[in-house]
């Protein structure tokens, strides 16, 4: 691996903060950029110096010798574009979900081993200061063992209606794999990533579809989703997510662990730790701008490309949060739990 990396980025609605990220890595040069948006391809070009554009991603990989390429499209197109990524020797930071289904995902698992090149998934909550901290905190053992996690992303009114198209087949979900997903890797994380068992889940769409109706679009998946997920280590996780739901928040973003000696919370509602001192409780407030800082995924992602570090969050991880997702629509669809192997 050369001292420095060339970097591509495939999809400039999300992917802008990926050309940022890089942009922020002082080993790392974006090279090339693909949108099939010409005026957002310009523009993010202009703006951060980029020469190289193209309308077609295979064209860049065929055209620019890359070492990393970000692809942050539409979930639809994860799968081919990052096969066709690690194919041509680069490694690959995927945005979330890692594909539409479990079975898209175990091609690119299998695909990041077959070429021996990395594949990330882009859960950026866990990259957030306070995180970090918390899992640290959680691995010093302070809290004791970890046995049940809660984590959340509501909205009151917040679907993204530049979708444009709202069905599992253009989507693979609604707000679970748009919001949830980013609560589900967080969750798991703090718990130690065990393996999951069991999932019941339950999915409702009352209030978006109207609003999709009014601006003429298809609305099929859900705009609220709940699950409780039982890991192999007796814990258990539950998520919540929602693009609009009724509640006095615009926002409520927030993970609550409970462990056998302490418990925390952190997100919108307050970064607190919940501990006992002889037999008393005590809670300790966090200021988050006390906490330590740490890199974005782009960042750390090179870092550990640069200096033969572990991928941070792995494709494994992500292929058990794509199982998880796909036990959660089962689940709802049939009202019954569902086993995972």
């Amino acid at each position: 691996m050369a001292d420095r990396l060339r970097v591509g980025v495939i999809g400039l609605r999300m992917g802008r903060s990926h050309v940022a990220g890089y942009a922020g890595h002082p080993s790392s040069d974006v090279i090339a950029l693909c949108d099939t948006d010409a005026a957002r391809l310009r523009q993010v070009a202009n703006e951060f110096g980029v020469k190289a554009t193209y309308a077609d991603y295979r064209s860049m990989l065929d055209a620019e010798k890359l070492d990393v390429v970000s692809v942050a499209t539409p979930n639809v197109w994860h799968k081919a574009m990052t096969i066709d990524a690690l194919a041509a020797g680069c490694h690959v930071l995927c945005e979330k979900p890692m594909a539409m289904n479990a079975a898209e995902g175990e091609e690119m698992l299998a695909a990041s081993r077959r070429h021996g090149r990395r594949l990330m998934i882009h859960f950026n909550r866990r990259f957030a200061p306070i995180s970090h901290a918390a899992r640290q905190l959680i691995a010093s053992g302070r809290l004791g063992e970890v046995y049940f996690v809660r984590t959340i992303w509501h909205r009151r009114s917040g679907v993204p209606w530049w979708y444009g198209n709202f069905t599992p087949a253009s989507n693979g979900g609604g707000p679970l794999v748009d919001l949830g997903v980013h609560m589900l890797d967080l969750g798991m994380w703090l718990a130690g990533y065990p393996d999951p068992t069991c999932v019941l889940a339950a999915t409702w769409n009352p209030i978006a579809p109207g609003q999709a109706e009014a601006r003429g679009l298809p609305f099929t998946v859900e705009d609220f989703g709940a699950a409780m997920i039982r890991l192999a280590n007796g814990a258990m996780v539950e998520l919540e997510a929602s693009w609009a739901s009724h509640r006095g928040q615009k926002d409520d973003v927030h993970t609550r662990v409970h462990g056998t000696k302490g418990g925390l919370m952190i997100g919108s509602r307050g970064n607190q730790v919940f501990l006992e001192l002889d037999g008393a409780p005590v809670d300790v407030q966090w200021n988050e701008t006390g906490v330590p800082p740490c890199p974005g995924p782009c960042h750390a992602f090179a870092d550990a490309i640069l200096n033969d570090l572990p991928t941070p969050v792995t494709a494994e991880q992500g292929l058990t949060v794509t199982r998880i997702l796909d036990a959660v629509y089962e689940s709802a669809r049939t009202g019954h739990p569902v086993s995972l192997p």
